[in-house]
């Protein structure tokens, strides 16, 4: 069974609101990484949808934070399980949180 990555992407930087067109859905095969010690894998279950989000979609230089890239997958606090790991401090099957990408 061939394994695949979903993702969202930033398609166009909004003007105004956001709207569906801003965005573009992907799937592409994935292909497990080699890690590095310290790495780990995590397979995202859930993605919050945060006001501030907004601002990273702009131009560069409109927010504290890096801009996404146009093509590159929409960034977000988001939840899930580590599936491997080479770092001691999260074992295979722990759950994480923080600033991920809008993938599996």
């Amino acid at each position: 069974m061939t394994k695949v990555n979903r993702r969202w992407l930033l398609a166009r930087r909004p003007q105004g609101k956001a709207t569906t067109d801003d965005f573009a859905y992907d799937v592409r095969p994935f292909a497990m990484p080699d890690l590095a010690e310290g790495q780990i894998l995590v397979r995202t279950r859930v993605f919050s949808c945060a006001p501030t989000m907004r601002n990273w979609m702009n131009e560069s230089g409109r927010s504290y934070r890096a801009s996404i890239g146009l093509g590159e997958p929409i960034i977000g606090v988001a939840a899930g399980i580590v599936e491997a790991s080479r770092d001691p401090r999260f074992p295979v099957g722990c759950g994480v949180s923080a600033v991920m990408r809008w993938e599996d």
